[in-house]
């Protein structure tokens, strides 16, 4: 299994987003999430704010921190 963690930013503070992997919910950010090892499609939505799409590369015993920051 690996961790991922999942951190949204807006002028440079923390900004809560929905965080979808592989198009199924999984909650808000900042989320930290048990996934067995593999590559997944992580999607952050936050009304007002421009969808943001990433692939993440998820190793076991190795914690991966996705940080992104929003734009309206």
């Amino acid at each position: 299994k690996g961790k991922l963690n999942v951190i949204t930013m807006h002028a440079g503070e923390p900004y809560w987003a929905q965080v979808s992997v592989d198009g199924v919910p999984r909650g808000r950010t900042p989320l930290q999430l048990d996934l067995p090892a593999g590559k997944y499609q992580l999607r952050v939505e936050r009304p007002g704010f421009r969808i943001e799409e990433r692939r993440v590369l998820v190793a076991a015993g190795k914690p991966v921190v996705v940080k992104i920051t929003l734009s309206p």
